[in-house]
């Protein structure tokens, strides 16, 4: 489990949920696992028709870093290209960082567009990258999406250098991570604690109210009629600061 120590309290009305807080790190095993889990959803629901893996040259650039630099500025200007050679077809993509056996970066690329010359696509990586290697597949059911997603995102999104472990187009996803929490927390109030969510949740019981778990980090409760706010801890003692 993530080591980070604290407590998120979300008060909507009358409802209140309470959650584990989280330091959402990939180097942490916990919540790098959470992380995954959520850039395969957000992949999926980009409902991608076409996946597409980009190498690099070994013998090309200096360091992995740099070739991973330069790979991620290759495929900014391949998509710029083919726009411009096909302007009226759609090109929507997420792009993924991972790397080799031997450590070199290579990209995974959910695409959501129209049809990508193969052969067109290897000329433009071998003229910016030298690339060896080229690989257009195109997922001919929806239902094989998931499939795809999973054997193409099996690992942990690698960090190379300052690259960002992955990114994707304006429009691949047709309401944005951003305003998804928005519109799920309008309305709603935050608290935070330096105390540990099992320490809140003995109090809140203490306090006779009937919880209910959520899962394993989290668990919701219902305030009591004239309540305007979750209960604090005791004496001040890891009170809940509103955020």
């Amino acid at each position: 489990m993530c080591t980070r120590i604290g407590t998120v309290v979300k008060q909507n009305a009358q409802d209140v949920g309470v959650f584990k807080l989280r330091c959402k790190s990939w180097s942490c095993p916990d919540c790098s696992r959470m992380r995954r889990r959520t850039l395969i959803r957000e992949v999926k629901d980009g409902r991608p028709n076409r996946f597409i893996t980009l190498t690099v040259n070994p013998n090309w650039f200096d360091s992995p870093e740099d070739r991973a630099a330069r790979l991620a500025k290759a495929w900014r200007l391949v998509v710029a290209a083919y726009r411009h050679k096909f302007p009226k077809r759609e090109a929507e993509y997420t792009a993924i960082f991972e790397a080799t056996a031997k450590g070199e970066p290579h990209l995974h690329i959910a695409w959501r567009g129209g049809f990508v010359p193969q052969a067109w696509l290897a000329a433009q990586m071998r003229k910016r990258m030298g690339a060896p290697v080229v690989d257009v597949r195109k997922i001919h059911r929806a239902n094989k999406v998931a499939e795809y997603v999973t054997k193409y995102i099996s690992k942990r999104a690698i960090k190379f250098g300052t690259c960002k472990r992955y990114w994707r187009s304006k429009r691949y996803l047709a309401v944005s991570p951003r305003q998804t929490r928005r519109e799920r927390n309008a309305g709603c109030r935050f608290y935070r604690s330096d105390r540990h969510i099992v320490s809140y949740m003995r109090f809140v019981l203490s306090m006779g109210f009937t919880i209910h778990i959520e899962r394993p980090d989290a668990f919701s409760f219902r305030l009591s009629t004239g309540m305007s706010s979750p209960p604090c801890w005791f004496e001040g003692e890891g009170a809940l600061v509103e955020v």
